[in-house]
């Protein structure tokens, strides 16, 4: 993990703040919750761990400070779940309303997608199914996010929206577009389209 740190906003520098060595296979698809104190990392295994990003001294072990992530890492993970998919995206959703829960959408190699409400009683579960390998999920900007897109290795672009029934979570579909035509020839499928840039 890096932090960026310099003397202005021209000429920043990445300083080393922490090393994950506890997967035992590729690591593909990361991101921080809302305040940036954990990060949820996916690997090809189906493993989804969330990690400390910091962590405070215990009191009177300092007068002040953090230790560092290196420190926090060492403890292991605060969660782990496995879901039977290799996982090529990890998307937490930033922004929330009091009542809501966290949520972390997962995307797969299969073209699926789970979701997953961290620190509660709840399991991932699997809530779409799309074409091609997930390779990317973002959430919109604002205060109370409803919409996602996803973008997979099928060149298509999918955008849905959250819909919350009573304490379940759904997701409608808002508009599908095929944003890239892949090209007939080699794939990877852990990756898309080898040299073809199809994926979105």
């Amino acid at each position: 993990m890096f932090l960026k740190e310099g003397k202005s906003t021209y000429s920043p520098v990445l300083k080393e703040t922490g090393h994950i060595s506890f997967h035992h296979t590729t690591c593909c698809g990361l991101d921080f919750n809302g305040d940036g104190m954990q990060v949820a990392v996916g690997d090809f295994a189906g493993n989804i761990l969330i990690w400390p990003a910091y962590h405070p001294h215990p009191s009177g072990a300092k007068e002040k400070g953090e230790e560092s992530a290196s420190e926090c890492f060492f403890r292991g993970p605060l969660l782990k779940r496995q879901i039977p998919v290799m996982i090529r995206s990890v998307c937490w959703r930033k922004e929330k309303q009091p009542h809501e829960k966290e949520l972390i959408l997962i995307g797969g190699l299969g073209g699926e997608v789970w979701m997953w409400s961290p620190f509660t009683d709840q399991e991932p579960s699997q809530a779409l199914a799309l074409d091609g390998v997930v390779t990317c999920i973002g959430w919109e900007n604002g205060p109370n996010p409803r919409r996602v897109a996803l973008g997979t290795s099928s060149g298509i672009l999918y955008v849905y929206e959250k819909v919350d029934e009573g304490h379940t979570i759904t997701f409608k579909e808002h508009f599908t577009f095929k944003a890239h035509h892949p090209v007939d020839g080699p794939q990877d499928l852990k990756f898309g389209s080898l040299g073809k840039f199809a994926e979105v």
